[in-house]
Parts: C-alpha cells; sequence; structure tokens
C-alpha cells in the first residue's frame, strides 16, 4: 500500500513496484490521477480514495489490501507543505500505523517505510516549523511502535 501514489515519489514508486510485476493499493486523495495506471496494469492496482487525514478512509485502504492477500509493505509518503501540515505529517501518520499496525502484527511480517523532508532532521527555517513539528512527533510515535531504526 503506498499513500499519495498520484505525484512525486509516491507515484515513482508505484510505477516502479509495477514495472516489477508486484501488486499495489495505491492511494490518493483523487484516484481518478491512478486511472491510467489502472487502465494499463488492470488487476494488479487497486486505486483507493485516501485522506490520511482521516483515521475512516484510512481503515477502508487497509481493507482494500485484502484483495491482495497479505499486506507485505506500507509506504506512508503523503505530506503537505501548507496549513495541513500536521494534520497530515502527524495524525496522518498516527491513522496509517493505527490501520496497518495491527494487520503486519498479526501477520507477523511486514515492513512499514515512513517519508518526510528533511526538514524534520535539520533546524527550522523561518515559516517552516509546522514541517519540522509533525514529521519529528510522527517518527517518535513509530519509534514508540518499534518499527524505526
Amino acid at each position: 500500500m503506498i499513500t499519495e501514489a498520484s505525484r512525486g515519489l509516491g507515484r515513482r514508486l508505484t510505477d516502479a513496484v509495477l514495472e516489477a510485476g508486484e501488486q499495489v493499493v495505491a492511494t490518493a486523495r483523487r484516484p481518478e490521477q491512478l486511472d491510467h495506471l489502472v487502465a494499463r496494469y488492470g488487476e494488479r492496482i487497486r486505486a483507493v480514495a485516501l485522506d490520511v487525514t482521516d483515521a475512516a478512509a484510512v481503515r477502508a485502504a487497509r481493507e482494500a489490501t485484502g484483495a491482495f492477500g497479505l499486506l507485505d509493505v506500507v509506504v506512508n509518503n503523503a505530506g503537505y507543505g501548507n496549513s495541513a501540515q500536521i494534520e497530515t505529517d502527524l495524525f496522518g501518520v498516527v491513522n496509517v500505523t493505527r490501520a496497518a499496525l495491527p494487520v503486519l502484527r498479526a501477520q507477523q511480517s511486514g515492513i512499514f517505510v515512513q517519508f518526510s523532508s528533511i526538514g524534520g532532521r535539520v533546524g527550522r527555517h523561518a515559516g517552516v516549523g509546522r514541517v519540522p513539528d509533525g514529521e519529528v512527533r510522527g517518527r517518535g510515535l513509530l519509534r514508540g511502535a518499534g518499527h524505526t531504526r
């Protein structure tokens, strides 16, 4: 499952996974942006509407992975560079983790990949304080769940 698979890194990852012959649940706020991938790869991709800040939508995306059997890898790639930063960069991590972690634990296998910007690792720059705040808290959550190195 790849969050925000319609553009940027999420799009590139989705392309690579499908080109490698794998299956993917690709999520996006506007899943119609993935229609060309669905047309090309058919049953190997499920395009699912997902706003990571909405816990109910995240659960729905997790359930969609049932079409492929196991949930092998969760790539939490969603992020924003505007006023929705805390909601997406922190609560999005919380929601996706809450949805995926029980499945991964029940399977006793799986990988959780969390992407964030360099802003969470280096000092703050004028006007971008909320980006590092949300990302650092999100990393702390995942460390507490035992899923970061």
